[in-house]
């Protein structure tokens, strides 16, 4: 929704308790309501989801934010980033091009959302095969690798921009919120989590997907090693899919996070 803006027509001069005053309107002040946040019908019944949840995040972003004419740079990367990440789930979630259609390797989101540092991806996941759920995953991983591509072709036009594109994934149950224009729900909240592990930018919890079910050549048997997070605010019970090259790549302060299975 728009900014909540007041212009001098929405205040009048008038006399309080003997003095004169500027106060807003009465109509402008009725308006700042929970209508702002443009959710629509709050008592409307929610709507569940079986979801996959892929929450992408700029790393370094808030330092990003403090540098010096910060100002004309964010409202390019943003367009530039944001454009490109929508382009890029559309691009690999597509297997083949077809005169009738598009043939997919997995659903595309049904929901997508602005967090101010990254993107919200909700994928329907409830009619998927297993395959199609990791496809998902996978398909998240080619978008960070392919995140320096992206900083290469902003080259020249910006001098510096987050040095990389990190992507947590988690699957289950979420809640519409209102006509739909929103949704909350554990898998959401596991996935900003994860996100905030140190020394990697990709992972996911693997509950909800069927690691053990994938034949020889699946890419989960290459590349992902799965470990028990031991790091605050997890329970015993978080279990994720890390990348092997990074796992190897992990400090020794940073490997404590984690427990073998």
């Amino acid at each position: 929704m728009p900014p909540f803006k007041l212009s001098d027509a929405d205040f009048k001069e008038t006399v309080v308790d003997g003095k004169r005053r500027r106060v807003l309107s009465r109509d402008r002040f009725d308006a700042f309501n929970a209508s702002l946040l443009g959710l629509g019908d709050l008592t409307r019944a929610t709507t569940i989801v079986d979801a996959v949840v892929a929450v992408f995040e700029l790393d370094g972003f808030h330092e990003y934010c403090r540098k010096v004419e910060s100002d004309l740079a964010i409202p390019f990367l943003i367009k530039e980033f944001l454009f490109w990440l929508v382009d890029q789930l559309k691009h690999e979630m597509k297997r083949k091009e077809h005169e009738d259609g598009v043939l997919l390797w997995s659903p595309l989101p049904i929901f997508i959302k602005f967090t101010g540092d990254g993107l919200l991806a909700v994928w329907d996941a409830a009619d998927q095969s297993e395959v199609a759920r990791r496809n998902i995953v996978a398909n998240t991983l080619v978008i960070c690798r392919n995140y320096d591509d992206f900083v290469y072709g902003i080259r020249g036009r910006l001098s510096d921009s987050p040095g990389a594109l990190r992507c947590a994934l988690a699957r289950g149950t979420v809640y519409s919120v209102g006509d739909g224009n929103d949704f909350v729900g554990a898998p959401i909240l596991t996935a900003a989590r994860l996100n905030r592990l140190n020394g990697i930018t990709f992972c996911f919890d693997v509950h909800g997907f069927a690691l053990k079910d994938a034949d020889k050549k699946d890419w989960t048997r290459r590349e992902i090693i799965v470990k028990r997070v031991a790091a605050p605010g997890f329970g015993d019970g978080d279990v994720v899919g890390l990348l092997r090259s990074e796992s190897r790549g992990l400090s020794w302060d940073d490997r404590r996070q984690f427990k073998s299975i």
